[in-house]
Order: C-alpha cells, then sequence, then structure tokens
C-alpha cells in the first residue's frame, strides 16, 4: 500500500463565509485581482438571509443507434448558470434589482423624506452583472449578465423573523461577446 497521503487538506474550502454580493450595469469594468478595490460601478446589496449560491449544469443528449446498448455520442444541448441569495435589505434599491429595474423617486419636499417605487414594464428589464467575494478576500466571481428569474415572495412575519427579497438570476450569454463568467481565486484555493 502506497503511504502517500491522498489528498490535499489546503485544497478543502471552508471558512470562506457568505461573502459580499454586489451588482453593475452590463459593461461595468471588473476586478482584476484580489487586492484592487473593485471598481465604483459596483454596488454591494448587503446583508443576505443565509450567503449565496451558483450552479453549473450542462444540458445533453444521448445519441443512441438500434445496435448498441451504450449511447454512441453524448452532444451537448445548451448550459443553465444561476446565481442566487436572498437580501436580508429589503430596500427599495434591492427590490429594483429584484424586479430588473422600475422606478425610485425620492420626495425631497415631505419631512421625513418618503420614497416611492414602481416596477419596469414588460419588456423592458434590465440585465446587471453580479460580482462575489468570499470574507477571507481569496475569491471574487463576476458574471457578466445576468436577469433576474426566481419567483419574489416577500413574508412579514412575527418576532426575530425578518423580511427577504430572494433572487435567482440566469446568467446569460453577454451581448456584447466573451464568457458568461470569471473567477480569481488565491492559488492555494480549490473550487
Amino acid at each position: 500500500m502506497p503511504t502517500t497521503p491522498r489528498g490535499n487538506a489546503s485544497r478543502v474550502i471552508h471558512g470562506l463565509g457568505p461573502g459580499q454580493v454586489r451588482i453593475a450595469s452590463i459593461g461595468s469594468a471588473e476586478p482584476i485581482d484580489l487586492v484592487t478595490a473593485w471598481p465604483s460601478a459596483w454596488v454591494n446589496l448587503g446583508y443576505t438571509e443565509e450567503g449565496s449560491e451558483w450552479s453549473y449544469e450542462l444540458k445533453t443528449d444521448a445519441v443512441e443507434v438500434a445496435e448498441e446498448v451504450e449511447r454512441i455520442s453524448t452532444v451537448i444541448t445548451g448550459r443553465d448558470i444561476k446565481v442566487g441569495f436572498a437580501s436580508a435589505e429589503p430596500t427599495v434599491e434591492n427590490l429594483k434589482t429584484a424586479l430588473n429595474g422600475g422606478t425610485i423617486v425620492i420626495d425631497p419636499a415631505t419631512v421625513p423624506q418618503f420614497v416611492t417605487f414602481e416596477p419596469p414594464d414588460l419588456g423592458t428589464e434590465l440585465r446587471v452583472m453580479v460580482g462575489f467575494e468570499s470574507e477571507d478576500a481569496k475569491l471574487r466571481q463576476v458574471w457578466r449578465q445576468c436577469l433576474q428569474t426566481g419567483s419574489l415572495k416577500v413574508q412579514r412575519r412575527k418576532g426575530s423573523n425578518k423580511a427577504t427579497l430572494p433572487m435567482e438570476f440566469d446568467v446569460e450569454k453577454p451581448s456584447a461577446g466573451g464568457k458568461p463568467f470569471k473567477i480569481i481565486q488565491a492559488r492555494t484555493l480549490s473550487l
């Protein structure tokens, strides 16, 4: 039996924490490394209910023939990339993100000031860029073109239960071309 260790403990991901989720307009400058501040276009969305998650699914179909029991080939038919989180700060700004746009009006003449929000007209929804940085600053991710397609359900409950704005973004192929996302990570970190 070999005495060489089977794994590398330094590659086990732990302690990244929920990190920070940001958004920016399509085409905004992206982070270039792990130490330079995020470009000013990126807005921090604040606290989340339980952090964030992203998923990647490659969709395929089997090519089969009558003479073989196994498939003879697998063809790629698409891929499904999603980014999701629930904002624990149900502000009108975050509601605008959850509804893919809309109009926010602040009335400066009233004391205290009040804000009104109206959703976007159907067909005028805005795509955004979504970004993430881990708490230990060893990982940054950027998804370049996203549309919030999840179901929005805001619950108001008693006690310590809080209202949240759940968001699930479909990651699209950027209309300007290029790859749908990028990851910047510390060399010792594994995904």
